[in-house]
């Protein structure tokens, strides 16, 4: 069979074939092609020639061999449902197609025709989808054990500190409480890395040079390491909105996963480009249409094997060994929460043998400036008197003995009812509170959002604060939004409590 045009279909045909955009393919029983229409030599990246002297098996994997020449013979003579398939192009990159197939007039019944459609885009989209869902729920389990562990952890971390400033550094106690403080700081490390990735970490936004953040982030990660790291991007890049610890952490966690697979002499590039999405876009299913800066990190590592890409992004996933330092599995994951959280999008694209490429958007400031962050450190009040609010009995206890260790007085409220009588107590006996603060959620009683807005009508003034160990309402990111000054999540460590009541008491009273 030399696949010669009088072999093939009428004159006729030939003006459909060249105009169609599927890839169409005739075959042989015995599976090889005779003709292949310009669109079937795009999708392949073979051209018209080398596909006519091809088996079909040049682009289906063996195991699908037969089954794809059993289901075309079937589909031609009875057409029955769409079957799919992941041909290889001539680059050996794979494609998703819904093959179909139609019968020939019976004086050419040795040949069938082959219709592949392309459909990559719909199944990365399908399975960006499933991939989201999975871990949709996956966050919602791990911000719920942080909110719990968090409560905890401010008890355990609170008395440490307190227990550590009654004891001398000689005492046979004191590095035991200072292993179990060391320990417990550790846990509440691992509880930010829950909350990142459920997307509840607190974040204080602000606007951000991306190249400067890539180039110090790439320089202090890879400072020492046995690669190298080189950052690029165009003129009049766009700034980033968000929180720069946290778009930090996202990239210390790709850089160290392309550190730990690249060789020795390695090198990691990280691009930055501005782009913008539209609503036509291939992007515009995962990204709402806007401006963003789009990230790869690209490294020259052995790549990630095909079967297990779409599980980089699972908690604890790792095909590193386990141990102490080894195959935690939670940076991709962190990395992901957090790009979720400031409305991106992150993917992973490897080839075995070729290295693996990550690729961030995120919603970006279409102008090129950088604005500085930072809060001027005050001196702390001489004196202050402070309500806390909270219905957990132990945080109430630790909350009295934190502001007694720092010279404060404290009184303690169960829920909002009782802290609202308290204040206008204090208040009509003279002797107002100088700060409030508010625990976010109460059980069985008012929480900190609604008796904030009593408390603004009761003194309009009022100085007071939010803290929580989790929560999915964004009030820790627009605390200002409900009259706060100020917010604190939980665990708190002493010094971290000491600087939020200087910053929003004041200064020294003279």
């Amino acid at each position: 069979m030399e696949g010669s045009h009088s072999d093939l279909p009428a004159e006729s045909a030939w003006d459909f074939l060249y105009a169609t955009r599927d890839a169409i393919l005739f075959v042989n029983a015995q599976g090889h092609i005779v003709y292949a229409n310009p669109a079937a030599c795009r999708l392949l990246g073979y051209d018209a020639e080398e596909l006519r002297k091809a088996h079909v098996s040049v682009c289906l994997r063996q195991q699908d061999m037969g089954r794809a020449l059993a289901e075309a013979s079937e589909q031609s003579k009875v057409p029955s449902r769409l079957a799919e398939y992941v041909p290889t192009r001539a680059d050996g990159a794979q494609v998703w197609v819904e093959m179909s197939a139609f019968e020939f007039p019976v004086e050419r019944a040795d040949l069938m025709g082959w219709g592949l459609r392309d459909v990559t885009a719909r199944k990365e989209l399908e399975a960006d989808i499933a991939k989201r869902t999975k871990l949709e729920a996956v966050s919602t389990m791990a911000g719920g054990i942080a909110h719990d562990w968090n409560n905890i952890l401010t008890i355990i971390l609170g008395n440490l500190d307190l227990a550590l400033s009654h004891c001398r550094p000689q005492d046979a106690i004191t590095p035991m409480l200072r292993s179990a403080n060391v320990a417990a700081l550790e846990a509440r490390e691992l509880t930010f890395k829950f909350l990142c990735f459920a997307r509840r970490a607190v974040q204080e936004r602000t606007t951000i040079h991306a190249g400067s953040l890539a180039e110090e982030t790439c320089r202090t990660t890879l400072s020492g390491k046995p690669v190298s790291g080189q950052v690029i991007f165009e003129n009049g890049l766009w700034s980033l909105k968000g929180d720069p610890q946290l778009l930090r952490t996202v990239l210390v966690n790709v850089l160290d996963n392309a550190r730990a697979a690249s060789p020795v002499g390695g090198r990691i590039f990280v691009r930055i480009k501005n782009i913008d999405v539209k609503p036509d876009d291939a992007l515009s299913g995962q990204l709402r249409p806007g401006p963003y800066l789009r990230l790869e990190i690209q490294d020259e590592g052995c790549g990630i094997p095909p079967d297990i890409q779409d599980r980089v992004f699972d908690p604890y996933f790792s095909t590193k060994q386990r141990g102490t330092q080894k195959g935690m599995g939670m940076g991709l994951a962190v990395a992901w929460g957090i790009v979720q959280s400031h409305g991106g999008h992150i993917a992973v694209t490897s080839r075995e043998g070729a290295g693996t490429t990550v690729t961030i958007h995120l919603p970006a400031v279409p102008e090129a400036r950088s604005l500085a962050a930072g809060l001027a450190e005050m001196e702390g009040p001489l004196r202050a008197k402070i309500l806390v609010m909270d219905d957990e009995p132990m945080l109430r206890q630790l909350a009295e003995a934190v502001m007694e260790h720092l010279g404060y007085q404290c009184d303690t409220a169960r829920h909002g009812k009782e802290a609202i009588a308290m204040y206008k107590q204090a208040m009509e006996a003279g002797e107002p509170y100088d700060l409030v603060i508010l625990d976010l959620t109460v059980k069985g009683g008012m929480g900190g959002i609604p008796t904030m807005a009593q408390l603004l009508n009761v003194d309009p003034k009022v100085k007071a604060v939010i803290y929580t160990g989790y929560s999915a309402d964004p009030i820790l990111e627009t605390y200002r939004l409900y009259g706060f000054q100020g917010a604190l999540p939980k665990p708190y460590a002493i010094k971290d409590m000491a600087a939020l009541i200087r910053r929003v008491v004041g200064k020294k009273e003279h």
